[in-house]
């Protein structure tokens, strides 16, 4: 088995490009339009715990009301600091409003290769059949105090 079970794993240009205030800037890519030669820099920052209740509490909210789920806009809108250098909320809801598919991918994407995680997989033999496979560790409340029976 894996002894190292939890290893977190940053590139060293992820670690160069994160601040110390946890926020990193991207150029969302032009991808050869000419109606959008204008380049866009985000400032991104991590999600907090906080960040994520409200989002969890935002979707249920939406849900008792029989309204669209738009878990990935309001997650963009909680990750993006300021586009072009402009902070103003209002400023950067509506873009994340606007934003094409394949941007807001980029974002997303970015945004998972540079923010810290935590790996819990780990390879698994079965001595019966000798088959390896890779298996995810449940990481929840029980990981800290398992039930007692």
């Amino acid at each position: 088995m894996n002894q190292h079970l939890m290893r977190q794993e940053l590139s060293e240009e992820a670690l160069k490009r994160i601040s110390p205030d946890g926020t990193f800037s991207v150029q969302l890519p032009n991808w050869g339009k000419a109606s959008t030669t204008t380049e866009i820099g985000l400032t991104l920052r991590m999600l907090k715990g906080s960040d994520e209740k409200a989002l969890t509490l935002g979707i249920e909210k939406r849900r008792s009301h029989n309204l669209m789920e738009n878990l990935i806009t309001e997650q963009l809108k909680k990750i993006i600091v300021s586009v072009n250098g402009n902070d103003d909320p209002a400023y950067v809801d509506s873009f994340v409003d606007s934003l094409l598919a394949r941007h807001a991918k980029f974002i997303r994407e970015e945004y998972a290769r540079l923010v810290p995680d935590v790996d819990l997989k780990t390879s698994y033999e079965c001595r019966m059949c000798d088959s390896v496979s890779e298996i995810n560790i449940p990481f929840s409340a029980e990981f800290f105090w398992p039930i007692r029976s």
